[in-house]
């Protein structure tokens, strides 16, 4: 759209001079086979235009979960796991965190059944009450998953999280997100982490594109700067309306 085209071209204006501008003409002219040739130089400034929109077009949104598309209260968690077992909440948070085995849920090296087991083995507690302490944690925030229905439309969407297997599971059966998002990237099959680039790029390659045509919504700035290092949009969660307002100026709110 012309509204777009604008944006794009005022992006640009701001981190490129214009002395910059008129030597990436200069040298665009001088390829013999340069299309330019024959063009007036104001044919030549709207082809770069074009060239600079096409090479800045956002096609995908990104999706984070936790602090996103989810909130996460692990004492929630704790408590339901009190409730079910008679255990103290202190027995949640040594079994599952303190132990090591979320972070080893998270990067893949540990599955939810062998977790629960150890669980078990730790606290004495059923691999059922493991599990539904654990999804306890989460809760839908339902206005994200009503941008990603809308947003749809506009771009195409996927996720990429730092999560385990149980959280995954659980996110896609019950978020509500399954019919709109195209790839779903997860830490645990990746053995990647945020902020490490590789999984980016393994979300980029399953939707097939180069990173500068994605944006990604995320809650944490370090993640946010290693997405931007690959070349790609970020938009840090603050809340609802702040990311929206960030859409609207990427030319993506619908």
């Amino acid at each position: 759209t012309f509204q777009h085209m604008k944006m794009t071209w005022q992006r640009t204006t701001k981190t490129q001079s214009a002395q910059t501008l008129r030597s990436r003409l200069y040298f665009l002219n001088r390829a013999p086979s340069s299309h330019l040739k024959n063009m007036s130089v104001h044919e030549q400034v709207f082809s770069l235009l074009v060239w600079e929109l096409e090479r800045t077009v956002l096609e995908v949104v990104f999706f984070d979960l936790g602090g996103v598309v989810v909130d996460v209260d692990i004492d929630r968690g704790a408590k339901h796991f009190a409730r079910l077992t008679g255990l103290p909440v202190q027995e949640f948070h040594r079994a599952f965190f303190a132990s090591g085995i979320k972070d080893r849920l998270d990067v893949g090296t540990l599955g939810a059944e062998q977790a629960f087991q150890q669980v078990q083995e730790l606290t004495g507690a059923l691999p059922a009450a493991a599990k539904e302490s654990m999804e306890s944690i989460l809760s839908i925030r339902p206005r994200v998953v009503n941008l990603a229905h809308a947003l749809c439309s506009r771009a195409r969407l996927g996720v990429i999280s730092n999560t385990d297997p149980i959280h995954a599971a659980w996110i896609e059966k019950t978020s509500g997100l399954l019919p709109v998002i195209e790839t779903w990237t997860y830490s645990f099959l990746e053995q990647s982490l945020k902020p490490d680039t590789a999984i980016y790029l393994s979300a980029c390659k399953a939707m097939d594109i180069a990173p500068h045509r994605a944006v990604l919504i995320d809650d944490l700035a370090e993640n946010c700067a290693s997405a931007i290092a690959l070349g790609m949009e970020t938009i840090q969660y603050q809340s609802y309306d702040q990311v929206c307002s960030s859409l609207s100026q990427l030319g993506l709110h619908p």
